[in-house]
């Protein structure tokens, strides 16, 4: 059995860090404002830094729960990165019942 107090803060970083890089877009209107000046090659650059997190951290639950909950990552991710569903994890029961956690 995996520890679910460790999986829920796993998935705790990734949905922090879905709602950072929802964030960090919200200035963004094209690729140009990435591309045309220093500051815009910055914020690509902590996107990515995001980006990378959530992918380590989805390895990390998957080593901890031997993949059994890999099903279930679709809906926490669309969860994360719908804004009209930005509540804190612990207080998403939709999410926590769909991880049986």
């Amino acid at each position: 059995m995996h520890d679910k107090k460790l999986i829920l803060e796993i998935l705790e970083q990734i949905y922090d860090s879905a709602r950072t890089v929802l964030k960090r877009f919200e200035p963004i209107k094209s690729v140009n404002d990435f591309t045309d000046s220093e500051t815009g090659m910055e914020k690509l650059d902590a996107i990515c830094m995001q980006l990378i997190a959530i992918g380590e951290a989805l390895k990390n639950r998957d080593k901890i729960t031997n993949n059994s909950l890999l099903s279930n990552i679709l809906l926490f991710t669309i969860q994360a990165l719908i804004p009209s569903l930005f509540t804190p994890l612990e207080e998403s029961t939709e999410c926590r019942d769909a991880l049986s956690l």
